[in-house]
């Protein structure tokens, strides 16, 4: 378990954006694999950075908005806005 939440935050990121490319861009699989993590939260996360690897590989582009599609619209929101300017922020 990762004790720094920015640390924990950006590992689980990672997850979803690396596990993109190992499912071949399947929707189905890499929302399986976010599924497994240990909390809401950490399922969000990863879909988030699922949502961001999607959308830089241009076969992927089209299939990204499915990543985040939630029926809880704050948590869709955030899956597609919050967590991806969190992570990539710039610290000074």
């Amino acid at each position: 378990k990762i004790a720094e939440n920015d640390n924990r935050k950006a590992c689980i990121f990672g997850i979803g954006m690396i596990g993109s490319s190992l499912v071949d861009y399947n929707v189905q699989k890499i929302l399986e694999r976010c599924n497994k993590m240990v909390d809401e939260d950490s399922k969000l996360i990863c879909r988030a950075g699922a949502y961001v690897s999607f959308s830089s590989f241009p076969k992927a582009k089209n299939s990204a908005s499915a990543i985040c599609k939630n029926s809880d619209k704050e948590a869709e929101s955030r899956c597609l806005n919050e967590i991806p300017s969190l992570i990539y922020q710039k610290k000074t």
